[in-house]
């Protein structure tokens, strides 16, 4: 879908679901998110029903391709508004690169461009 310097921002496709497993099955993940550690049989579920939908977005490195974390990013109610409201997860060995910032501040120039975004938030 776009890129950056680094990184390549794109759809969910059902072959994510082992990177998504190395750190969505990780405790420490949950500190400050919803839920619990995931199975690989869950992981499996949610990267194919991620790759039907439009909320969520897979931060790849360019280099390797792999996936380091992921970009939750939805329009939220009253439509008209043209508020969207932004979320990440990343995995842990890929955090402290900048990583994060880098996709975030992609996403949001590229919704603010080409989706005619009015405002976004983050919590």
């Amino acid at each position: 879908m776009l890129e950056t310097n680094r990184l390549k921002i794109r759809k969910f496709v059902p072959n994510d679901w082992l990177d998504l497993y190395e750190y969505l099955s990780l405790k420490e993940i949950y500190a400050f998110e919803p839920g619990q550690p995931i199975s690989k049989g869950d992981a499996k579920k949610m990267a194919a029903n991620r790759s039907f939908g439009n909320s969520f977005f897979a931060v790849t490195l360019k280099a390797s391709k792999k996936m380091i974390g992921h970009l939750y990013f939805s329009q939220t109610e009253p439509m008209e508004f043209l508020t969207w409201e932004l979320g990440y997860i990343f995995n842990p060995s890929y955090q402290n690169h900048g990583y994060c910032s880098e996709a975030a501040k992609g996403l949001i120039e590229y919704a603010f461009l080409h989706w005619n975004a009015h405002r976004i938030t983050a919590y």
